[in-house]
């Protein structure tokens, strides 16, 4: 149909008006499917915490059955009580964190932090709960870090250090090592890193796990929540996260992320 005509011309706006609301609803749908997604994830998230931490809190209320435990059993159901309780909190603290930065008005309450002291923090808080776990635990720093800075949100940068400790825990077998450290990379980036001892990421699972929950191999243990934060942490951050792993021998994940040095810091 000529679209000089008048007919012409209201069958175009009527085409046009067809695929922009074709187009919303597409969008419509796929936030939808985001949004169930994210329940799924935090149901699934919260399930194995629940679950040990019930189980450990019946057998300590449980008058028949403490009275068969030894002080070190009790020891052990305390802190796999207070490990699961841990877990839940941080979890909980992700869900709300992630609601937040999904808001089209949410913008990091960045300044400058102090990458030394910022790690040391960051160790402090989280060496207790490695240790609880019955892994071993250290933390280096190069020798040369004093006068560097980041640019950033302090309490998002600290949940994501948290998360990637929790995540190495959740998968390095009881004795097994969790380090913390720092590299510097380059003159204007620096690598936050954590190892560990656990089972390995396949080589094309990788990418996989920042996105949905998903699970490695028989274990029945999750990396979803965590990580998809760490990720949207990454990109308000102009940082990244990568992932080094090989099977059998352990993972490390760092958050690569820009640094400014010595007075001269300028944000990035």
């Amino acid at each position: 149909m000529d679209p000089a005509t008048d007919i012409g011309q209201i069958e175009l706006a009527l085409r046009q008006t067809h695929a922009r609301l074709r187009t919303e609803e597409q969008r419509r749908l796929e936030a939808e499917t985001q949004k169930d997604d994210f329940y799924a994830m935090t149901v699934h998230d919260l399930k194995q915490p629940l679950t040990s931490l019930k189980a450990a809190v019946d057998l300590l209320f449980s008058e028949e059955e403490i009275k068969r435990f030894s002080k070190d059993q009790i020891r052990s159901l305390s802190a796999i009580a207070g490990a699961s309780l841990h877990r839940l909190n941080a979890m909980v603290i992700d869900i709300l964190n992630t609601a937040k930065m999904k808001s089209r008005d949410y913008a990091p309450e960045k300044g400058r932090i102090a990458l030394a002291d910022f790690m040391r923090e960051c160790a402090g808080e989280n060496s207790a709960s490695v240790k609880a776990a019955n892994k071993k635990w250290s933390f280096s720093l190069p020798e040369d870090l004093g006068d560097t800075w980041i640019f950033g949100d302090h309490d998002m940068l600290k949940r994501v250090i948290g998360n990637l400790v929790l995540n190495a825990i959740q998968y390095t077998p009881e004795g097994g090592a969790i380090k913390l450290g720092v590299r510097l990379s380059s003159a204007d980036k620096a690598t936050i890193y954590v190892s560990d001892e656990g089972e390995g990421i396949p080589d094309g699972f990788r990418e996989e796990i920042f996105k949905k929950y998903q699970g490695l191999g028989k274990s029945s243990k999750n990396i979803g929540l965590g990580l998809a934060f760490c990720k949207m942490v990454a990109d308000t951050h102009s940082a990244r996260i990568d992932v080094r792993s090989e099977l059998g021998k352990g993972t490390e994940m760092s958050f690569v992320v820009p640094v400014s040095r010595g007075a001269g810091f300028k944000p990035q």
